[in-house]
């Protein structure tokens, strides 16, 4: 099963295996990102509380 975008003859014609490469790509970036907020996020300094006391 392909896809076919446009209306020009002969159309531009996308196959299954690339549209599964595009969605794992999108998914990897995705998760690059949220990975990447995630590290980033400060994180609580409750020990060093704990320390203090």
């Amino acid at each position: 099963m392909s896809v076919v975008i446009g209306t020009a003859s002969p159309g531009l014609t996308i196959p299954p295996a690339l549209i599964e490469r595009f969605g794992l790509f999108t998914i990897i970036v995705l998760g690059g990102t949220v990975l990447g907020v995630v590290d980033g996020s400060p994180t609580p300094r409750l020990a060093q509380r704990d320390r203090r006391r």
